[in-house]
């Protein structure tokens, strides 16, 4: 019996609306009862989880920005208990460089998405995570952060075409590949976090918080990002709209992602219990 389910988001749970189904909140609902743990693993910032961890009506942990950030949300006092952003002598030279060939930079900290102006992207973000922006000078962000040894979990890189993206990500690869998860989204977005981080080492680290054995674990996911997790986890299972390299290492493979999928799949697992 599994001791604690762990989801993606974005292209796993969500629907072909990019919200939840009556079918899946009825399901972690009958795992909620049950009092297994569940954990949301998402690229997205803790604040555009929330709403998608709320219409399940769940509580739990939320690991955000692919493993930097963790937040224990179990009661209705939250709590930050893992924290790992990139520095400044990281965002720095990459904000520049980017903004240097034109492209676009957002910057994440905690419950905080940065963009320098409104623009047509933008919009279609808001829309899609039901998450608002701030509007930054990034200088004097920069500047604080530099007073308080803070950085970014997250940036978000977004080009006008997908050559120019191939051709700034070759640039951060040749010159980051080392120190940074340079991770493709969609052809004209870049994500980067720091390399140390990933969904798996931070379910890692709350299995070690609950002290849940790895093997007792399950995980979904669709992405690149999720393929570390999927391969650590007890049982990694993959909805069918997965990447190929994760359904490639899944070890099964569930319905696609509007189709219900994680639900059907959690539902049979309920059924056999």
């Amino acid at each position: 019996m599994y001791q604690l389910i762990c989801s993606d988001i974005d292209g796993t749970l969500l629907d072909a609306h990019h919200s939840v189904s009556a079918t899946t909140i009825s399901t972690f609902q009958k795992l909620y009862q049950r009092n297994i743990p569940i954990v949301l693993a998402s690229g997205r910032f803790p604040y555009a989880m929330r709403p998608i961890r709320d219409l399940l009506g769940i509580s739990g942990y939320l690991i955000s920005y692919n493993g930097a950030l963790i937040h224990d949300e179990t009661t209705a006092v939250r709590k930050r208990i893992f924290s790992q952003p990139m520095p400044l002598n990281l965002v720095i030279p990459i904000y520049q460089k980017a903004k240097a060939r034109g492209h676009k930079v957002s910057i994440f900290n905690d419950d905080y998405w940065y963009i320098e102006k409104m623009e047509k992207w933008v919009d279609y973000e808001m829309e899609l995570i039901k998450a608002t922006p701030t509007l930054a000078m990034y200088g004097a962000i920069f500047k604080k952060w530099e007073q308080t040894n803070d950085g970014s979990h997250k940036m978000m890189i977004v080009s006008d075409s997908k050559e120019a993206t191939d051709d700034f990500q070759q640039w951060l690869q040749l010159h980051f590949a080392d120190l940074l998860n340079i991770y493709r989204s969609v052809d004209t977005y870049i994500e980067i976090s720091l390399k140390s981080v990933s969904k798996a080492t931070a379910l890692q680290y709350v299995s070690k918080h609950l002290e849940i054995p790895q093997e007792k674990i399950i995980a979904f996911g669709d992405n690149y990002n999720d393929i570390e997790m999927i391969k650590w986890v007890g049982h990694g299972v993959a909805v069918a709209n997965a990447r190929p390299a994760l359904l490639k290492i899944a070890n099964d493979v569930t319905l696609s992602n509007i189709e219900d999928g994680v639900a059907e799949y959690l539902n049979t697992w309920l059924d056999e219990q």
